[in-house]
């Protein structure tokens, strides 16, 4: 497994643009460097190949994957991806940050250290484009991480109810698409998943069309039809070949039995006048679904194979995280191949993501001062608590004091909020 330590090789600083410079020599004054293009020494291209071939998570996340500019010979892109990999991960070592989930941490205190922070946002954005996801800003640092916010994690889940459904049209991809969807940041994942959402909130009514039942109903109708139209035809005509009877009582028992069949054809034809409206109102909505699918498919498949990618890549960190875990999340108990570890920890980087949390040692930093904030981070702190407590349980430790049991219910007795992650 890749090291999270992944830029300690580089031997570069960064200035305030966020570019790469060469480091001065000992005892000497720093001297201009030479261009971005040329400033790349031989142990740093070495390390930048090692990069492009296999891509921590981090980077993949925060600026996708070089695999389809290698594909394209898009060499000019591909010299950008490597210079905006260099400035992360030389960045990251500088800063001694490890956290394989999040690019660049949050902002620092310190204003000089800031200019060099924005300067790396500032290129990661130029790199990226346009591309920016939707109510967020590139300065915040949730953007460019691999579980991104607290909101993403609950769009994600809504997503996997929805997106995911059988019932939606399954249309192919093309080969390029799947190609640039694999390499793509997260921010333009989560930016498909959110359009395939907001497509499917304007999707028409109908999402299953009775068309089809209602057709079968109209044959049996018109077979129904046909029999008792047959059935009146030979009455009518048995009573009008009983005029010479004398019998009125024979008379009167033909003429009682066109009356029924008139009746039974009478509801036949109603019954079947109401189901053609209902099949031509079906087959009205069949179509406005039809070509609602035929022009919104294309757009609910990317968001398919987005969310798809989004959650491979969720668990590469998540395995990552088990195998190699921070100090702050050794808090949570010994690391687990279990659904409650996992979404605890995915709990937890969203949290210090959104709040800006460098504490190394705890998972969810000093207790802040904001009523709201207060008590996600008290519930949080719950299920930390509870998670490792059943750690402890399993192997077999004492279990907490009775002192411990009464401030774990006084934090709350309800217990902690589940996540929406699957």
């Amino acid at each position: 497994m890749r090291s999270a330590r992944e830029g300690q090789g580089i031997s570069h600083t960064i200035g305030g643009s966020g570019m790469p410079e060469p480091a001065p020599a000992p005892g000497q004054p720093a001297a201009p460097g030479p261009p971005a293009s040329h400033a790349l020494d031989l142990d740093l291209d070495l390390d930048l190949d090692r990069l492009v071939d296999d891509p921590p998570i981090h980077l993949v996340a925060a600026i996708g994957r070089p695999l389809l500019l290698q594909l394209s010979g898009d060499e000019q892109r591909l010299a950008a991806w490597r210079q905006t990999a260099a400035t992360v991960q030389t960045y990251r070592a500088r800063h001694d940050l490890h956290d394989p989930t999040r690019a660049v941490g949050p902002p620092p205190d310190d204003p000089a250290e800031q200019a060099e922070w924005y300067g790396l946002i500032e290129q990661i954005r130029r790199y990226l484009g346009d591309l920016e996801p939707a109510g967020t800003r590139w300065s915040d640092p949730t953007v460019l991480t691999v579980f991104g916010s607290h909101h993403s994690q609950m769009e994600r889940q809504v997503a996997r109810d929805q997106v995911l459904d059988a019932a939606l049209p399954q249309l192919p991809i093309s080969p390029e698409i799947q190609a640039h969807l694999v390499a793509a940041p997260n921010a333009e994942l989560c930016a498909r998943v959110s359009a395939a959402l907001n497509l499917l909130e304007q999707q028409p009514a109908g999402h299953t069309p009775q068309h089809g039942p209602l057709a079968r109903q109209l044959d049996q109708l018109a077979h129904s039809r046909a029999d008792a139209t047959a059935a009146l035809i030979d009455a009518q005509q048995r009573l009008a070949d009983a005029k010479g009877v004398t019998n009125w009582a024979v008379r009167r028992q033909l003429q009682a039995e066109v009356a029924v069949h008139h009746q039974a054809l009478d509801r036949i034809v109603a019954y079947q006048r109401d189901h053609e409206v209902l099949a031509a109102h079906a087959r009205a909505v069949h179509h406005e679904r039809e070509q609602w699918e035929m022009t919104n498919g294309p757009a609910l498949a990317c968001g398919r194979l987005a969310l798809i990618e989004l959650d491979q890549r969720e668990a590469e960190a998540l395995l990552e995280l088990q195998h190699d875990p921070p100090a702050y999340l050794t808090e949570l108990g010994p690391p687990a191949a279990t659904s409650r570890w996992h979404q605890t920890a995915i709990r937890v980087q969203c949290y210090r993501s959104a709040n800006d949390i460098t504490d190394a040692d705890h998972p969810l930093g000093p207790e802040p001062p904001d009523p709201t904030a207060r008590w996600e981070w008290r519930r949080l702190s719950l299920e930390c608590t509870q998670l490792r407590i059943a750690a402890a349980d399993q192997r077999g430790l004492p279990p907490p004091t009775a002192t411990a049991r009464v401030m774990l219910d006084e934090l709350g007795a309800e217990g902690p909020a589940p996540f929406p992650h699957g």
